[in-house]
């Protein structure tokens, strides 16, 4: 560009026959030029757009092919779905001046009240207007309430701007149906703010008058509008009021961030405890649902109650995680990434002792080693650890799990997550169906709901996340990992309307949410999202500082160097320390207002409630043997061998179509893990006494038709798998492998199995229960 702008083509020390040359050539290389500046400056936004559109045009076809397949099957079956509900009706009443839908709810109600306003989506408020317009050309009083600065939903569709802006509608220019309606609404305006606190001490109300104040002026013009005539008077007669915001050290050596923010927590807890507060006086507001968690574990773990709905969850707890780690390793032994998560919880807890080359070696060695289901017993066994995967399948899942408690030590603390993980288990185990697979299945679909449980009116700390709290109001109020940094808290893609004719049969893109948008025509559109991400960081951190009654905490983490621009908590806080000339070099911790100890008004039966030290856990076999399955087998010595053994074969069967499957069904369970080298031979040989005996061979030829384990939907929504369905002609065949001794529950099962089919339409059936052992028995049944 240079050499174009001041036409310096060649330097003093170049030769006349080079500058020559280059004479020559100079005019097509400016008419190059020219050309090329001229095509960056028409396509370069459009290059960068196609850029970013490669990044999603995959998932973009996937998501148009879902909703084809979806839109097709509600045709087929008359339904439509709850979330269409709202653009339908809108499009019905945005077409009519007296929309029918609501010509007889206008009759009925007279008055509206319209509460949380500013997280109100605008197709919801587009739907209701003409139900308020209705109600004000009657004379009738209606109200809308609402605070924009704690407009914290925008991730619902929430708008705030359409609160800040009344009585102005949303899209008046581009429909006429608004903009005939719009001066009955002004008409009727009448603005009421309430600029009393009522709730928090005067020491926190002053503070956030000033702090929100200089923050807002940081936001962008139109969004300043948010936090007009923010300031707040006090309950006269009220005092006190204290905030601490204190900055953690990140770059501590010794400990990590989190473990130094959890460690002030548990302090200033028991600061508030030794001044008069009570446990149930306190609240921790948390950004996630994981910081959350973390806490209140360690809380529990130090002996102090804590009340949370999401943060108590069994899933959050690493020993349950381990357990269910564990169980998953005896289905799935040679699994590289279960294998690394029982090696990692075991080396954190210091019971790999004879590793020294540390966590990533183990993990290394789990990756590349040729025998994959060796790999955890190698460890184990150099660890001193023995376990027999053979042994603990032959266990009731809950004996399998205490089993495991007590191998690993985890009895050795009262942990309540443990011992309501094993509630969970003994409440699963009630069904019929039992098995450890079962209850990893179950497990998958229910570990989102299941949590620790604690009593009602107990004396505990409140943990929550800000949005739970919103609304709420505690006495104190700590609010840890204060670090959150501007980003895409709400919108991580941005859905864009393509101009016509632009790419050929796309109308609309979804494109990252980058930076890269700025090179694109859609780059006010990404300026709005950061705007308006900004407006969601200040209104969450608004949200938790009007929370507290009379104290407040704040732990930060270390403010960066230059708050220049404001895009974290650390630089709101440090900023505006600085701004106030408050800021001290060096200093970690601030105060603002009065520290005024707390009384308690009612004493606590709780507190004589006696704790467990340690998890009661034993192997009832140590005092009671029963040998009830010894007249069937008579063998002392592995009273469960001949059943696990059958369950084997049953396995390996499930995979066999025909009997040309068997080699390779055998190397995929080798593969696996689930058959063991040394028993390969006699796994075979069971296999094929089952595909030669002369009722089953028929049914293990390439001439039938074969499902094996079909899953059958019935009538109530339950659903059946047999072993084997064979359709060989016009006959139907069901086969069911079993272990152990007859019982009349196989016969009622395979029964059922039957008469679904014939519900099907298949007529002739016939029934085979097939028992798996040594020597295999088939029984027919009629």
């Amino acid at each position: 560009t240079t050499t174009f702008n001041e036409d310096k083509w060649f330097g003093s020390a170049a030769a006349a026959e080079e500058k020559d040359s280059i004479d020559r050539i100079k005019p097509a290389l400016k008419e190059l030029f020219g050309r090329c500046t001229e095509l960056r400056e028409a396509k370069l936004e459009h290059f960068h757009l196609f850029k970013l559109l490669l990044q999603t045009i995959y998932p973009l076809a996937v998501l148009n092919e879902i909703g084809r397949v979806l839109d097709a099957f509600k045709r087929q079956h008359n339904l439509v779905h709850i979330s269409e509900f709202n653009s339908r009706i809108a499009r019905i009443i945005m077409g009519e001046p007296v929309p029918f839908i609501y010509e007889r709810l206008g009759e009925k109600y007279h008055h509206v009240l319209i509460d949380e306003f500013q997280d109100t989506s605008r197709l919801q408020w587009l739907n209701l207007i003409p139900l308020m317009e209705n109600a004000l050309a009657g004379g009738y009083f209606n109200l809308v309430v609402g605070d924009g600065k704690q407009a914290i939903y925008r991730w619902r569709n929430g708008d705030v701007t359409q609160f800040t802006s009344l009585p102005a509608l949303p899209d008046r220019d581009r429909n006429p149906m608004i903009r005939q309606r719009e001066p009955l609404f002004i008409r009727y305006f009448n603005e009421h703010r309430l600029d009393s606190n009522f709730r928090s001490a005067p020491g926190i109300v002053e503070f956030n008058n000033r702090f929100f104040q200089w923050l807002s002026q940081h936001l962008e013009t139109d969004l300043q509008e948010v936090y007009r005539n923010l300031e707040q008077k006090t309950h006269p007669g009220s005092t006190g009021g204290f905030i601490s915001l204190e900055f953690v050290d990140k770059k501590d050596r010794e400990r990590t961030y989190a473990d130094v923010t959890i460690s002030r927590t548990l302090e200033i807890i028991r600061h508030l405890l030794e001044h008069g507060f009570s446990r149930e006086d306190i609240a921790i507001l948390c950004r996630t649902n994981r910081q959350a968690g973390r806490i209140a574990r360690e809380l529990i773990l130090q002996g102090i109650d804590v009340v949370s709905s999401e943060s108590l969850l069994l899933s959050y707890s690493p020993e349950v995680r381990f357990l269910i780690a564990l169980i998953r390793f005896l289905f799935e032994p040679a699994n590289p990434i279960i294998q690394a998560s029982v090696v990692s919880y075991l080396y954190a807890g210091g019971m790999l002792l004879n590793e020294t080359a540390g966590l990533h070696a183990l993990l290394s060695e789990i990756c590349r080693s040729d025998h994959p289901v060796e790999n955890l017993q190698r460890i184990l066994h150099r660890n001193g650890v023995k376990v027999d995967p053979d042994q603990l399948l032959s266990l009731p899942v809950y004996d399998l799990c205490e089993t495991v408690i007590r191998f690993f030590g985890l009895n050795r603390k009262a942990d309540p997550y443990i011992q309501f993980f094993l509630d969970a288990v003994i409440a699963f185990s009630e069904k019929e169906e039992h098995s450890a697979a079962d209850f990893l299945e179950w497990w998958d679909q229910q570990q989102s709901r299941l949590s620790t449980v604690v009593p009602d009116g107990l004396d505990a700390v409140k943990i929550m996340t800000i949005h739970k709290a919103k609304g709420l109001e505690f006495r104190v109020v700590i609010f840890p990992f204060a670090d959150e940094s501007l980003r895409q808290t709400t919108r991580d893609y941005l859905w864009v309307q393509l101009p016509p004719g632009e790419i050929h049969g796309l109308r609309t893109a979804l494109l990252p949410a980058r930076k890269q948008m700025l090179e694109t025509p859609y780059a006010a559109q990404f300026r709005e999202e950061q705007e308006r991400t900004m407006l969601d960081l200040v209104n969450l951190l608004y949200v938790v500082m009007t929370r507290p009654k009379e104290q407040l905490y704040i732990l930060s983490s270390l403010s960066p160097d230059s708050v220049a621009e404001l895009k974290s908590l650390p630089a709101f806080f440090a900023a505006f320390l600085k701004e106030t000339g408050v800021w001290e070099e060096g200093k970690c911790q601030y105060g603002f207002g009065t520290f005024t100890p707390g009384q308690q008004t009612t004493e606590r039966i709780g507190d004589q409630v006696r704790t467990l030290t340690s998890l009661p856990s034993f192997d009832w076999r140590q005092a009671i043997r029963i040998r009830r399955r010894a007249p069937e087998y008579w063998d002392m010595e592995d009273p469960t061998g001949r059943i696990d053994f059958g369950n084997r074969v049953h396995t390996l069967l499930a995979g066999v179509h025909s009997a040309g499957d068997l080699d390779e069904a055998m190397q995929r369970g080798i593969r696996s893990g689930s058959i063991a080298v040394e028993e390969e031979e006699r796994i075979h040989q069971a296999a094929l006494n089952v595909m030669n005996h002369p009722l089953l061979a028929r049914f293990y030829s390439s001439d039938v038709i074969v499902r094996t384990e079909p899953e059958i939907l019935e009538r109530g929504g339950e659903a059946s798998r047999p072993d084997r369905v064979v359709f060989d002609g016009d006959e139907t065949v069901v086969i069911d492998y079993k272990t152990g001794k007859r019982s009349d529950y196989h016969r009622k099962q395979i029964d059922r199995y039957g008469r679904l089919l014939q519900e099907m339409g298949y007529l002739k059936i016939r029934k085979l229960l097939v028992y798996l052992g040594t020597e295999v028995e088939v029984v027919e049944i009629q």
